[in-house]
């Protein structure tokens, strides 16, 4: 998953010129994404992840994905 988010946020940053969120918290959504499919949740909304935001629209996806960043579940 690591080496994934860092994939992503180098190619956002060749491609668009732009910064992304801190891995911390790309690799929160990344795993909140793959345990809310994992559990059947939202499965039609959860199978596929844009990593390349600047931010979800979604508040509670964004405090989600920093709390498992920063804990590294």
């Amino acid at each position: 998953m690591l080496s994934v988010v860092c994939f992503v946020e180098d190619y956002v940053w060749e491609t668009r010129g732009i910064q992304t969120r801190p891995k911390t918290e790309l690799y929160g959504e990344f795993r909140l994404h793959s345990l809310l499919y994992r559990f059947g949740i939202e499965r039609e909304h959860t199978a596929e992840l844009d990593l390349d935001y600047i931010a979800d629209r979604r508040w509670y996806m964004n405090a989600a994905s920093k709390i498992i960043g920063w804990c590294g579940l």
